[in-house]
């Protein structure tokens, strides 16, 4: 909170606890004027708040990403929103109307950013803001949940508004729902989605197909 209003500190704090500026993992070829900057900021940071070296940089998934996805823009994107964001918690959990949690999900980034995809590699100027699609995988997989779990234990009265929150959403698309829909299910809207991921975790990973009503409806169509 302290350094709440300096984007740059944010991301040196970001960076760093992401692993992301080891030297083990920043390349020489990666190195320019920007991330030294960082380095050094994310040194000091670390003496003034006693602070740990960060994780490991290599739990971080590269492969089959598109570069708008890569964890330095993602990272850049929070570190963005926190920093326009006061009380951030307090408002995602207020917010009344879907629109209102996308609004409060508007992230660009700093702008190095905007001509880089990773240190020390320039690339085309591009504004990062984040996309329709990805504000709605962050709502139905991080702040709807957070919002159902915190009312249900401070505000029961109102959890089902949240239900009304997934209805109002599109169906997820993945690899897992494209199976369901081998089936021949249809899905309307986001909690049905949500309804069969929730399923096939519970169950078809666990080959309890017995226990599941729609697997043993599959066998007995079999049979």
């Amino acid at each position: 909170d302290k350094h709440r209003n300096d984007l740059f500190q944010i991301e040196a704090f970001f960076y760093g606890l992401a692993g992301l500026l080891k030297e083990t993992f920043l390349k020489k070829e990666q190195e320019d004027e920007y991330s030294l900057r960082l380095c050094k900021e994310f040194r000091y940071l670390q003496r003034k708040f006693e602070i740990g070296q960060g994780m490991d940089a290599t739990l971080w998934r590269f492969l089959r990403l598109r570069p708008e996805n890569f964890p330095h823009i993602r990272l850049a994107q929070l570190a963005y929103l926190y920093q326009k964001g006061d009380k951030l918690f307090s408002r995602l959990l207020e917010a009344e109307t879907l629109a209102d949690v996308r609004t409060l999900l508007d992230a660009r980034t700093s702008p190095y950013w905007e001509n880089h995809y990773l240190f020390g590699r320039p690339s085309s100027q591009k504004e990062k803001t984040m996309g329709e699609r990805s504000k709605d995988l962050i709502i139905i997989n991080t702040i709807l949940p957070l919002k159902y779990f915190y009312h249900k234990n401070h505000n029961p009265e109102i959890v089902d508004v949240i239900f009304d929150f997934y209805k109002q959403m599109k169906p997820e698309k993945n690899s897992v729902l494209d199976e369901w829909k081998q089936l021949g299910m249809k899905f309307e809207n986001a909690l049905e989605t949500q309804a069969f991921l929730y399923q096939y975790k519970l169950f078809c990973n666990h080959k309890k197909c017995l226990n599941c009503s729609v697997g043993f409806q599959l066998l007995k169509t079999e049979d």
